[in-house]
């Protein structure tokens, strides 16, 4: 059986509207959306009353930023499924929740560029928030572990922003 399930897949690929090809496309929501909706297809049936799967979505699902339409698209395309798999497993009493982190700082930066001046850039974006800094992965594991114990036990369909604020305040980030 399975108590907790995170479906955390994904990959990046920033590029203009004019300059992406399909099978960039298909490569982005293959591995970001349908590598998740099979994941919770075959973990349905080991799932257990009150289970707990966290789908990890992206800050990219609702801000929109120059190059990021395929991938936020398929960031957006997980807080549905959320909404979706909280209903149909709700006789089951199996609860989705996803989360939507902005810039977390992570060694995967460095993939983006080897351009020491656009990735401070990057990273000078992420510090636009409420908060005046990036994200830290331990605060993303943290999140999920919540999500993932008892202690949210009535926190069931909703989509969690750790975002240092950027949601809360339009325009800063």
């Amino acid at each position: 059986r399975l108590d907790v399930v995170v479906a955390n897949a994904g990959i990046s690929i920033i590029k203009p509207v004019t300059e992406f090809t399909e099978e960039e496309y298909d490569r982005l929501y293959d591995t970001n959306v349908k590598s998740v909706y099979f994941t919770v297809q075959k973990a349905a049936p080991l799932l257990s009353e009150g289970a707990s799967v966290v789908i990890m979505a992206s800050a990219a699902s609702w801000m929109g930023f120059g190059g990021g339409s395929v991938y936020g698209a398929t960031k957006a395309a997980l807080n549905a499924y959320t909404r979706h798999f909280t209903a149909e497993f709700a006789p089951r009493k199996i609860r989705f929740n996803s989360i939507s982190p902005s810039l977390i700082e992570t060694p995967i930066q460095s993939k983006f560029t080897n351009d020491p001046a656009k990735l401070e850039a990057f990273r000078a974006a992420g510090r636009l928030n409420p908060l005046g800094r990036m994200g830290e992965a331990e605060e993303v594991a943290q999140s999920i572990l919540f999500l993932a114990s008892k202690q949210s036990s009535y926190v069931n369909g909703t989509e969690l922003y750790i975002d240092g604020g950027g949601k809360a305040v339009p325009g800063v980030f």
